[in-house]
């Protein structure tokens, strides 16, 4: 199979020089061109390949959905599809597909494909913080996910990666040096 041909001259440059995989793929799903392929890939090797030996079964059907719709729309497709790695880690990436028409018919569709697999990690990480947290109405303690109670400055750091720091509010100020004034021993006698 031979691969979808940019030339040398600046146009094979600005592709390459987009930080973003570009690729150009058949209906099929095999790889026409790459501008750059992740670390742990060989642009040689991935030039021909089918897209379906790097996606997981669900991104595998996202990706199919998409690719079909848009050979058969002509119209732009975005989807979010995760794949895995050469070393076998899960990467998600955002995506654009857009068709490759001569003479009103889609002979092959371009996606621009953007790594967001730290995005994803964030916000998985802050919808488990976000969470409801059970926690002592009397001590104020924690119920972390192994079912024990910790402080909350325990569970803070460990889980947030959090400092916390100690002080006294405005009200409680108050109510110590209230109650430290009325302890007071009198000194008139």
């Amino acid at each position: 199979m031979t691969g979808f041909e940019v030339g040398e001259g600046g146009f094979g440059r600005i592709l390459e020089a987009i930080p973003e995989v570009v690729l150009v793929v058949d209906r099929a799903g095999f790889i026409l061109f790459v501008n750059h392929v992740e670390p742990g890939y060989d642009r040689d090797q991935v030039v021909g390949m089918n897209v379906d030996t790097t996606m997981t079964p669900k991104g595998l059907e996202t990706f199919t959905a998409a690719l079909e719709s848009v050979f058969d729309t002509k119209e732009v497709a975005e989807y979010e599809v995760e794949t895995t790695a050469p070393d076998g880690s899960a990467q998600w990436y955002r995506s654009r597909m857009a068709p490759l028409c001569t003479a009103g018919r889609v002979d092959a569709v371009m996606v621009q494909a953007t790594n967001i697999t730290e995005l994803k990690a964030a916000q998985e990480e802050l919808d488990r913080l976000r969470r409801f947290l059970p926690m002592c109405a009397w001590c104020r303690r924690i119920q972390n996910n192994e079912g024990e109670w910790e402080s909350v400055e325990a569970y803070l750091g460990r889980e947030a990666r959090t400092k916390v720091s100690h002080g006294l509010c405005s009200d409680c100020y108050q109510e110590q040096m209230d109650g430290a004034s009325s302890k007071a021993p009198d000194r008139q006698a």
